[in-house]
């Protein structure tokens, strides 16, 4: 072991050190060649700065900032109890940082720890990541999991396993993952793609999305395509693009998607805006619903006093009371008193009390309450094709 302790802060000049090497606080440490080579531990007792690349068995470091000019490569453990600033790379089995730790390049770790921020400039690769406060990985990434108590900036990559951050998560650039789980606001700058999104508040995108599953507390504005099996989202939806969800969509406030929806079920409890929407299961609106090309469904339901642009198209329509709808098809109408509505075909269409259609087509049964008025009503041997 070469002990260096006990001599006052200086420049020390090493080359290839057998065994371990203690290095005092506020010692320089620099090297006769290309680099410093420790076969054993390098051992820091305070702040000191390496002014080389640094090759080890392992590194410890006791308080202050350890500061590397160059890269650091250890082929064990790092462990450093306050800050760690490497220039270049970094390499290690794991590495432990109490406090910062900043990588001017990139960094390859099996675990990688921090309990204050982490910096890293380069490309980050590790099984697993976890940092207590910040965390800003501008470069791309390969890990399994990452764990960030603040706020995350991620520049893109893939993320196998789980995305868990107590705050704000933003990547900045096209990201695969298992899982992403975030207390406040996601914020996705490029395409993206994964298992399940998980957002206590916002989430907000500029590209592409698709998820198996979707769950956001708040608002969600995703500026491109939207593709998820289970959509639920608790205040309001914004999709730049298209949206198909392949089980069920539900969104607590208003819906407005400027393409086209494809799903199974629905259920909006606010205003539903959309190019064209058909679904094969069951659909559900609170408030107004206005499509371009009209809006499918096997089952529709339209709460009290609705309004609606762009036909209606299901197996069974119920209008509640008090709507303003246009075109209606379907094998079973029912409309809500006082009501009025366009043109009505199916095979039975009931009335109830004080409503106005402009026609009514029917193939098997009209029924109307009372003070319905009804332009036209005819009895027909077959239903058109249907619009959608």
């Amino acid at each position: 072991m070469v002990d260096m302790s006990e001599e006052p802060a200086r420049v020390i000049r090493i080359g290839q050190v057998e065994g371990d090497l203690s290095v005092p606080r506020g010692a320089t440490l620099q090297a006769t060649g290309d680099a410093a080579k420790v076969s054993g531990r390098a051992y820091f007792e305070g702040s000191a700065e390496v002014q080389c690349d640094l090759e080890c068995a392992s590194l410890e470091a006791r308080g202050g900032l350890l500061r590397i000019d160059g890269s650091l490569r250890a082929q064990g453990a790092i462990d450093a109890e306050d800050a760690l600033y490497v220039r270049n790379d970094l390499k290690a089995g794991q590495a432990e940082v109490g406090g910062r730790l900043s990588i001017g390049g990139s960094i390859v770790a099996k675990r990688l720890t921090v309990g204050g921020s982490l910096d890293v400039a380069g490309s980050t690769e590790a099984e697993s990541v976890e940092v207590g406060g910040k965390a800003v990985l501008a470069g791309a990434l390969s890990l399994k999991s990452l764990e960030v108590g603040g706020e995350a900036e991620l520049g893109g990559g893939s993320v196998s396993g789980r995305i868990e951050v107590g705050g704000v998560l933003k990547v900045n650039s096209a990201l695969d993952f298992g899982s992403i789980d975030v207390g406040a606001v996601v914020e996705l700058r490029s395409q993206a793609k994964g298992g399940s999104i998980e957002v206590g508040g916002r989430l907000l995108t500029e590209g592409d999305l698709s998820v198996e599953r979707a769950e956001v507390g708040g608002e969600a504005r995703v500026g491109g395509n939207f593709e998820a099996a289970n959509l639920e989202v608790g205040g309001r939806l914004v999709v730049a693009g298209g949206l198909r969800v392949s089980k069920r969509l539900e969104v607590g406030a208003q819906t407005e998607v400027a393409g086209d929806l494809e799903g199974v079920n629905m259920e909006v409890g606010g205003e539903f805006r959309a190019s064209r929407a058909v679904l094969t299961g069951s659909v559900e609106v609170g408030g107004d619903v206005a499509t371009k090309s009209g809006l499918k469904g096997n089952r529709i339901e339209l709460s009290r006093g609705s309004r609606c642009e762009g036909p209606l198209v299901g197996g069974y329509v119920e209008v509640g009371r008090g709507c303003v709808a246009q075109d209606i098809f379907g094998e079973r109408v029912e409309v809500g008193r006082g009501s009025k509505v366009g043109k009505l075909v199916a095979e039975t269409i009931e009335l109830a009390d004080g409503c106005y259609a402009e026609q009514v087509q029917y193939t098997k049964e009209f029924r109307s309450g009372d003070n319905v008025v009804v332009k036209s009503a005819e009895r027909i041997p077959s239903l058109p094709a249907f619009p959608l």
